[in-house]
């Protein structure tokens, strides 16, 4: 009986790990995918940015609204001075839908001295992260 419940105990804490790593590895990936397309934001190269967006992004904006959305956005910020990474948030798959990633920044700009980033990545079905949200605001949320 000790030797059973050793057994699944150790069965249970395996597969929990494995399940965890996995969720790691996820967030992993996808703020490596996130902080390249912040790059290309921060760079202004909003048409690249754009290409590596997230199909829902792009079907829902097109490259040239999403060039003048990001040009708007650098004109109101300025450069980037800084940017600090703050927490991520793992949201698994339901039916019909994709594992995401939230990811919060606290960025400095040269016309805001405090802006919070949010990120939004999305694991598609071609299995890479990609960018489906961004918002940003100087005031705590």
């Amino acid at each position: 009986m000790k030797l059973l419940t050793s057994a699944i105990l150790a069965v249970f804490l395996l597969t929990g790990s494995l399940a965890y790593a996995q969720g790691d590895k996820d967030v992993a990936n996808a703020r490596a995918a996130t902080e390249h397309w912040l790059k290309l934001m921060d760079t202004e190269d909003f048409a690249t940015a754009w290409d590596n967006s997230s199909e829902g992004l792009r079907k829902d904006m097109s490259k040239f609204t999403w060039s003048v959305v990001g040009n708007g956005k650098h004109l109101a910020l300025g450069d980037l001075k800084s940017r600090a990474f703050k927490s991520a948030n793992i949201k698994q798959a339901s039916t019909g839908k994709n594992v995401s990633v939230s990811f919060e920044y606290v960025s400095v700009y040269t016309k805001k001295p405090t802006v919070y980033e949010t990120i939004t990545a999305i694991h598609e079905a071609d299995g890479e992260w990609r960018v489906t949200g961004y918002n940003f605001s100087d005031e705590k949320k």
